[in-house]
């Protein structure tokens, strides 16, 4: 879900790769009330909801920063509620989507969970149903599709991600601790950058923005795409299980 935090202690409610909708809930007013109270706000969403709250204010402000993600898409809730209950019997109080352990893995392809008895269990993205169903596409809802907002100019005063294949570019430095990828897009942008300039960053680099390549979709014209097994998967996950419905994607053209 969207939250307001006031302090630094507590980045980490907004950190992390979250493969699902975010609840929004009254977000929109408490930034606007916060705005109209002249204090400075940074909001950070995927596209279409930095888009959603520029429509709701209705008018610029100065003391408002805006962060779009490079974004994918967002499943439905439903299907991650229901996933945890099949598969975990809802015995989960943490849930990484993508984990980096502390030898570093810049790949994060690993997911991470923790039961309600603080036991820790580990496993390959490529080992997990609902990141298989994900990384394919299937379920993709159709707003989704060919979103307009992915595409640049963006919608965000800077866009934010990881840097996707960088590795291959650069052999400047060891990427196993991973690289953010910042795309400025405006004057705004541009003056959050600078004062992360000013600071001593590890590792700050221009490079040309054809090196995004498809991240987010955010380049050379690509549109998001759909399964064809995403109808399929939708007519069927409402009464069935992910462990019945995956062997039949998986056997089945679905077209």
């Amino acid at each position: 879900e969207h939250v307001i935090i006031k302090n630094k202690k507590d980045l980490s409610k907004l950190q992390k790769s979250k493969y699902l909708q975010s609840e929004i809930g009254f977000i929109f007013k408490d930034v606007q009330n916060t705005l109209q109270n002249n204090k400075i706000v940074l909001f950070s969403g995927t596209p279409c909801q930095v888009a959603g709250l520029k429509n709701f204010l209705n008018k610029d402000y100065n003391n408002l920063f805006l962060i779009d993600i490079f974004c994918s898409y967002v499943p439905s809730q439903l299907f991650f509620k229901k996933y945890i209950n099949e598969y975990y019997q809802n015995n989960i109080k943490k849930f990484d989507f993508r984990f980096k352990n502390k030898e570093g893995n810049f790949r994060c392809d690993k997911i991470r969970f923790v039961d309600l008895k603080n036991t820790q269990i580990i496993k390959n993205i490529d080992d997990d149903v609902y990141q298989q169903l994900y990384h394919d596409h299937v379920m993709i809802p159709r707003h989704c599709e060919k979103c307009i907002y992915q595409q640049c100019p963006r919608i965000g005063d800077i866009s934010i991600g990881y840097f996707w294949g960088i590795q291959d570019k650069i052999n400047e430095i060891d990427f196993n601790n991973g690289c953010s990828l910042i795309l400025c897009n405006n004057g705004k942008g541009r003056s959050l950058l600078k004062k992360i300039r000013s600071q001593d960053s590890y590792f700050f680099k221009k490079v040309p923005l054809n090196w995004i390549g498809d991240n987010g979709f955010a380049v050379n014209n690509s549109e998001n795409w759909a399964s064809s097994k995403r109808d399929c998967f939708y007519s069927m996950i409402l009464n069935n299980n992910f462990s019945e419905i995956v062997p039949i994607l998986n056997k089945y053209n679905c077209d």
